[in-house]
């Protein structure tokens, strides 16, 4: 799922798919101090139009990401620009 979301291919099945098992996965990190999975990275990354076009989605994405509390660094950059970019859809 990570790579074809990378891809950007499917992206209107596949985003809500991935975004409820990164939820799911998500209190595992709280548990352990640690969350390692590659498909953060993927959906994060998805061009700004994606979320836009699917706001829901975003607010989704956003409310997940703030579960995690030791993101890695270039995670955490990357979350901070998916979040300065779509702060409007974000807020809303």
């Amino acid at each position: 799922m990570r790579r074809l979301i990378g891809q950007d291919v499917g992206l209107r099945w596949l985003l809500p798919v991935a975004l409820d098992h990164l939820r799911e996965t998500a209190p595992q990190e709280a548990a352990t101090g640690w969350y390692d999975d590659d498909l953060l990275p993927a959906v994060v990354t998805r061009a700004e139009s994606v979320w836009r076009e699917q706001p829901r989605l975003a607010r989704h994405l956003d409310e997940t990401v703030r579960m995690l509390t030791d993101l890695s660094s270039y995670i955490r950059h990357e979350v901070e620009g998916f979040r300065a970019a779509l702060s409007d859809v974000l807020m809303a």
